[in-house]
């Protein structure tokens, strides 16, 4: 890959990502505002129109499509294995396990990882980014919502907190406009849509004002195991299931990218609402952003 290309990549996705975050930052350290009401912003009412405008729009048909589905639930699942195991052998306690296991399992695929597909492999790339996006986005709200709950709750009320979520609810709603191809009240479609747009910069803002309070000295190891899963082992687990269910093509080559990208956004949303080591999460989200400039470079010219 050329260094204009890579030039390119760092200004044009990059860049502004981590310009926002800064912004969230500075209002942080000026402000010292609580992150909580906004974060809640986010979580019941930004993301889950996200998500319902992403499911009700999205085209299910084409080629690769199911291989996508299958590629990012076992991606997902081999994740949330390994972190487990790390987590296990690491004696964290559980509120720190939760976060370990939302951090290793959920990748930064919307905001991060549907511009970058955009940028190196086109509209078709990010069309094809989307079904792996919108896949993950249901696992975070039900999955990753069980998780950050029973960091510090009983199995219960952790499913209860699941089938309280809009996030979940939105996704099914979305998914059942698309599947009877409803027409929804062209004022209703534009609200919806607008407000999907707030969503990833807020939580971008949201992560900022969690790192204004993070410190990297505490939980080092969990910090460093994190890294390493995301970073190194995620890639290598991507190639492997790839390889297994017999991606070609684009399809590969946007698969293995999604499943490569650094930390979720939203598990620094759903640590702070659920009150799992927030500046952990944000501490790895953060990291894994900045040293995903590296392994994403790297990874991207080998695909490419």
């Amino acid at each position: 890959m050329v260094p204009s290309t890579l030039v390119s990549i760092l200004l044009q996705v990059v860049a502004p990502v981590i310009l926002i975050a800064g912004a969230g930052v500075l209002f942080g350290w000026r402000t010292r505002a609580q992150v909580q009401p906004i974060s809640r912003l986010a979580f019941y009412v930004l993301i889950p129109a996200l998500v319902f405008n992403s499911l009700s729009r999205l085209e299910w048909r084409g080629a690769g499509v199911q291989q996508m589905i299958v590629f990012t639930l076992l991606s997902t699942a081999v994740q949330g294995a390994l972190a487990w195991l790390v987590g296990w052998a690491l004696r964290l306690e559980p509120p720190l396990r939760s976060s370990f296991l939302l951090v290793a399992m959920f990748t930064n695929c919307g905001n991060f990882g549907l511009p970058l597909n955009l940028f190196a492999f086109g509209q078709l790339g990010m069309d094809t980014a989307l079904v792996f996006f919108v896949v993950s986005a249901l696992l975070v709200n039900s999955v990753g919502v069980y998780i950050a709950s029973r960091g510090r709750a009983g199995v219960r009320r952790a499913l209860l907190n699941v089938l309280r979520t809009p996030l979940l609810w939105a996704g099914l709603a979305g998914f059942l406009v698309n599947l009877c191809a409803l027409t929804l009240p062209e004022t209703v479609a534009k609200a919806v849509q607008l407000a999907g747009q707030g969503a990833v910069p807020v939580m971008l803002l949201v992560l900022g004002m969690q790192l204004a309070r993070v410190s990297l000295n505490e939980h080092k190891g969990g910090i460093a195991a994190a890294l390493l899963l995301k970073l190194v082992l995620a890639p290598l687990v991507a190639v492997g299931l790839a390889t297994l269910l017999g991606m070609r093509g684009l399809v590969r080559q946007v698969g293995i990218l999604e499943a490569s990208m650094p930390s979720a956004v939203t598990a620094t949303i759903l640590a702070t609402e659920f009150d799992t080591e927030p500046r952990f999460v944000a501490g790895v989200v953060f990291l894994s952003t900045l040293l995903s400039l590296l392994s994403l470079t790297l990874l991207l010219g080998w695909l490419m």
